[in-house]
């Protein structure tokens, strides 16, 4: 079995903060997320997220739903490197369930880089959205294959 990868888009914030906190809005996002990844596959074995208040407070609420011990990871930063992601992702058994739970751009470019052979792919990842990628090595390479991608605005009520 592969890794599964469940990447996630913090939530919605609190408006006029230097490390905002999630929103009612984002809150109920997060929550949705959690049930999202438990009725896909059951609970994770382990959430990487950003040191920022937004993606900890996310983290925690998926880990209330669908398990997993969170482990704060800085590349997960919006500025930070996706090749510090999939080296940490490398080090975990074959078939571990995992969240990373981070920002814009580094999201975009760890999930082009994942999915991508050649030129990077362009994935646009809203507040709140959640990603699962089967995940692996091949041929000495880690690569993996975007399953399916569930906006956060389409969750709500739907999980």
């Amino acid at each position: 079995m592969d890794l599964i990868v469940f990447v996630v888009r913090h939530g919605a914030t609190e408006a006029g903060q230097n490390d905002p906190s999630l929103s009612a809005e984002g809150m109920a996002s997060a929550r949705a997320a959690g049930r999202l990844i438990l009725s896909h596959g059951g609970r994770l074995d382990m959430i990487l997220c950003s040191p920022l208040k937004r993606a900890r407070e996310h983290a925690n609420f998926i880990s209330a739903a669908a398990g997993g011990r969170i482990e704060v990871v800085e590349s997960l930063e919006p500025e930070g490197d996706p090749s510090d992601v999939l080296l940490r992702l490398s080090s975990l058994p074959a078939d571990a369930r995992v969240a990373l739970v981070g920002h814009m751009p580094v999201l975009r470019s760890f999930v082009s880089e994942l999915i991508s052979d050649q030129s990077p792919v362009r994935v646009e990842i809203g507040r709140g959205d959640v990603l699962c990628i089967e995940a692996g090595f091949d041929a000495g390479t880690f690569g993996g294959t975007l399953l399916w991608h569930i906006p956060s605005r389409t969750m709500h009520g739907t999980v």
